[in-house]
Parts: structure tokens; sequence; C-alpha cells
């Protein structure tokens, strides 16, 4: 990938981050009240950072805390170095190079890490028991995963939204589900949490949904995340849609159009996650 592309895609990946902020800080609001006192987080892992949202909130939320942000792209990890600056953290964020795909028990001491955090992650990852395996041996004994992944809703129109012919909305959602199955490990979109923790060594503390529903007219940040959102959609879903349907999609991403969402106040967003908190048990 060039570096111009990186470029596209973190600031795309920054922007995502940044329209689902209320979720993440709800997270990490659950983090600190099952931790009772954050004063005791000091390393904290950020796996599959890209370019560094949940890094920052995660140093500004534990001030405590060194976090170390790990990720397999280094312009990915240079966006991390550049947010942790402006947002003044800079001094508690680090980062490093490391493939999830690899054995990564070797980025902290054997029982060092307090929280490790994983959001929307893990699902590509073919070798997740051993991943979990991994951060079980780095995080102390009762130190915390966090876990981010799909929640209830998969698709980008909240349901009987007015675009497009009936059940467009519906049809997108399941022409981008299949696109993720076939690129996503075999059972990525449907994986037991529960007893892929419990048999890495974790109590399942927390598991809930956490969702935000944003009612129009949205910000001009939140447009253009959703933009950005669909444009990565009808990349994915050409050929899985009908002629009409994707022309729907086509109007909705051309920005000369007047049904491009860059121009609509009638945008809702919602936003769903599963929240996963799980202790390692004490020996």
């Amino acid at each position: 990938m060039s570096q111009g592309d990186w470029g596209s895609v973190s600031a795309r990946l920054e922007l995502e981050g940044e329209a689902a902020m209320p979720l993440l800080l709800e997270a990490l609001d659950a983090i600190a009240k099952v931790a009772g006192s954050t004063d005791d987080i000091h390393g904290v892992l950020d796996l599959g950072s890209g370019p560094g949202v949940a890094s920052v909130a995660l140093a500004q939320r534990f001030a405590s805390a060194l976090v170390t942000a790990v990720d397999a792209s280094q312009p990915l990890l240079d966006r991390v170095q550049g947010r942790a600056a402006r947002f003044e953290v800079s001094d508690r964020v680090d980062t490093r190079l490391a493939d999830l795909e690899r054995p990564i028990d070797d980025i902290a001491a054997a029982g060092s890490v307090d929280v490790v955090w994983a959001s929307m992650v893990l699902h590509h990852v073919s070798r997740l028991p051993g991943v979990l395996a991994d951060v079980h041996r780095l995080l102390r004994p009762g130190g915390m995963l966090a876990v981010m992944e799909f929640g209830g809703a998969h698709g980008a129109f909240p349901d009987g939204f007015n675009v497009g012919r009936e059940g467009f909305a519906e049809r997108l959602a399941g022409a981008m589900k299949s696109s993720l199955e076939e690129h996503l490990p075999a059972g990525a979109t449907a994986l037991d949490w529960k007893t892929l923790l419990t048999s890495a060594g974790f109590e399942l503390l927390v598991d809930r949904e956490l969702a935000v529903h944003r009612p129009p007219p949205l910000t001009d940040m939140e447009r253009q995340s959703f933009f950005q959102t669909l444009q990565m959609t009808a990349r994915h879903v050409e050929g899985r849609l009908d002629q009409a349907d994707l022309a729907v999609l086509i109007a909705l991403i051309d920005v000369t159009d007047p049904r491009c969402v860059l121009h609509r106040n009638d945008l809702p967003l919602d936003i769903s996650r599963r929240l996963l908190l799980a202790h390692r048990r004490e020996p």
C-alpha cells in the first residue's frame, strides 16, 4: 500500500473512531468500575491500535498508565504518535510494531500488563486462540482484557430509514455481511467469546451491548464519517447488489448528487458494539 493509500485509510479509521467516541468512553468507564482503583493501572496495551483513537483515550482516562499501541502498520503507528502529541499525552503513549498473526508475548514482560484493549481487531486474526494465550501470559494475575466486537446492528442505515426501494437498508447490510464473511477468517462474525475466553484462562465479568444513537441532524464530522463508511462499503459490495440498489448507493456517495449523505439533514447515526471484560484468573 502506498503512503497516500495509508493516509486515506488512517484518516478514515481516525474519523470512525471519533464518531464512535461515546462507546469508547462508556467502555473505559466500565473498565474503571471493574478495576476499582485506576491508580493501579500502569501498563496498558492497545492491540491493533490503528491511528490511536483508543490509545490516546486510554492515556487520558488512566493517568498513571503507560499505553503501548501495537499495530502491524508503521504508518498507522506514526499516526498514533501524532495524535498523542496533539492531545499532549505523548510522554505516556508508546508504539510497538507487531503482527498479531505471530506470537506477541515478547512485546512486554510476562505478568507485567494491567489492561489489554482490543477493539474490532481480534475477528481479523486467524490464530485467535494463540493471541488470547499470549495476552494471558502478558497480563498480571487479575489483569483485565477488554474486547470490543461487532454489536447487534451491522447496517449503515437504521431499520426503516427512507432510502431507495423498500428493504434497501436490509439488502445493503446483508451484502456487507456476506463480504465480511468472505474476507475474514471462517466464523469470525459469530465467535463464541465466552467459550474462547474461558478456554484461554479468563473469567468473563462483563458481556453487554453498547449503543449510541444520534438523531438528525448530524454534525459535519459525523456526516463525513458516514460518507467514508459508505465509500468503503461500496467497494466491498459491488457485484452483491442489483443495479437499482447499486445506483442508490452510488448516489449516496456522489458529492454532485443532492441525495449524497454529505448534503442530507435527515441522517441518524446508530453504532453498536459488544463489550467483553475478562480477568486473568488467579493461578
